[in-house]
């Protein structure tokens, strides 16, 4: 049983993301393509990041007595982390259309432009220095990466889904010693 029959190896493979109509792949032809669309899409990835860390920094962490202190602690890591999605998406936007070009170097100003906003959210320099420097070098890596085809959301071996392939979840695996192989021989 195939996870996905209708798919080809080649759609298997490509990084998918969820059908939310208006948001798109940021990943999907030039930089310059889609600007509205890719931007929305940045903002919305770092509002959903940022709200997952703050509920979770509610839960764990804080645990603030009201629900208004709660919604307010996931609204301050939540919005910083929405403005950090949208200058990602805005600097990658202006430089892919200033340069020209769709290259790893318009995400490195995009992710230096987020470590930016970090740093600015926490009144610090060496912060926002930091983080310039760490997001651009993953944001760069990231985009040449998936620019040579090497970046695979999905690993070598499971092209078929993870119902055909092999390990944990293959029907026929089992941790226990003393377990006997199913018979294979079933057609015959």
């Amino acid at each position: 049983m195939k996870f996905a029959p209708d798919l080809d190896r080649k759609t298997a493979i490509e990084p998918t993301f969820p059908s939310l109509g208006f948001f798109v792949n940021p990943y999907k032809g030039k930089d310059d393509e889609q600007g509205i669309r890719k931007l929305a899409t940045w903002t919305g990835l770092g509002l959903y990041t940022g709200s997952f860390v703050g509920l979770s920094d509610v839960l764990c962490r804080t645990q603030p007595a009201t629900y208004t202190g709660s919604a307010a602690r996931i609204a301050s890591i939540a919005v910083p982390a929405a403005l950090m999605g949208a200058a990602f998406g805005t600097t990658t936007l202006v430089a892919a259309s200033v340069r020209g070009k769709s290259d790893p170097y318009n995400h490195m100003l995009g992710g230096c432009a987020a470590g930016a906003v970090l740093g600015a959210r926490m009144k610090s320099v060496k912060m926002g220095t930091g983080m310039c420097l760490g997001l651009g070098a993953v944001a760069f890596v990231t985009r040449g990466l998936e620019m040579e085809g090497n970046l695979q959301f999905i690993p070598k071996g499971y092209e078929d889904g993870l119902i055909a392939g092999p390990g944990l979840w293959n029907w026929d695996r089992s941790f226990d010693p003393f377990r006997k192989e199913p018979n294979r021989n079933i057609d015959k």
